[in-house]
């Protein structure tokens, strides 16, 4: 088991809202362009100037996968319970992992969950955020180079 960009949290009634808005709001691929331009870009890499690349191409994955997709991939982020209780329950060797800026899964976060499962090695890619595979492609393929 890996755990990256994973929060054992459920969603605050403010996050929900937003979630909420955003699905009743994508009906049309320029909603789509629009909301991932306004609301998931500042938040997914680090440094746009070094990685522009990685943006258009999950752009270009957003639109090939359309405003169906988008809105069912909100919904269990959405509707999820806290697991914050069941962490300790965990006995398998646990990579956690994240970057260093990421905004919506923080590294405070990951320490709670290194905390909380018995088994864990927590590792932090620096100088990046959610998209540490596409922005630092060698640390990242190193954390997970025990899967193979």
């Amino acid at each position: 088991m890996v755990l990256m960009d994973t929060s054992p949290n459920s969603d605050s009634a403010q996050r929900q809202a937003v979630r909420n808005k955003q699905i009743e709001t994508v009906k049309r691929q320029s909603d789509l362009v629009r909301i991932l331009a306004q609301e998931f870009k500042p938040n997914c890499i680090y440094d746009r100037s070094l990685n522009e690349h990685v943006m258009k191409l999950c752009m270009i994955m957003a639109m090939d996968l359309g405003c169906k997709i988008f809105s069912n991939n909100c919904l269990p982020f959405r509707n999820r319970q806290s697991l914050t209780d069941t962490l300790s329950f965990i006995d398998c060797k646990t990579p956690v992992f994240c970057g260093e800026y990421h905004k919506l899964c923080p590294v405070t976060l990951r320490k709670e969950l290194d905390a909380k499962i018995s088994d864990t090695e927590l590792s932090i890619i620096l100088i990046c955020r959610y998209l540490r595979v596409l922005e630092k492609t060698k640390p990242s393929i190193k954390i997970l180079a025990f899967l193979s």
